[in-house]
């Protein structure tokens, strides 16, 4: 019974970081983008190939929505359960 227990917790905690990956925001997903203006300033941006929140540096015009000013605002909308986990430890 107890080796039950441990499983279906197991296995409650692996489908919640699958559904939260499925519900990330559409635009965490778009390329990282430098823009179209002259300026240098260093933004957030998830990479979908490293799976985390990443340093670029954005044009501070054009680009799309996936650009935060922090990391933690960057991992607030686009981590999963499973990496917040990681970084909070």
């Amino acid at each position: 019974m107890k080796l039950l227990t441990q499983f279906l917790c197991l296995l409650a905690v692996l489908l919640s970081t699958v559904e939260s990956a499925e519900k990330r925001k559409a635009f965490c997903y778009l390329p990282y983008e430098f823009g179209k203006c002259g300026g240098h300033r260093i933004m957030w941006a998830f990479s979908n190939k490293e799976q985390e929140c990443v340093p670029f540096v954005f044009s501070n015009c054009g680009g799309n929505e996936n650009r935060f000013y922090t990391k933690e605002n960057c991992e607030k909308a686009c981590a999963t359960i499973q990496s917040r986990f990681v970084l909070a430890n």
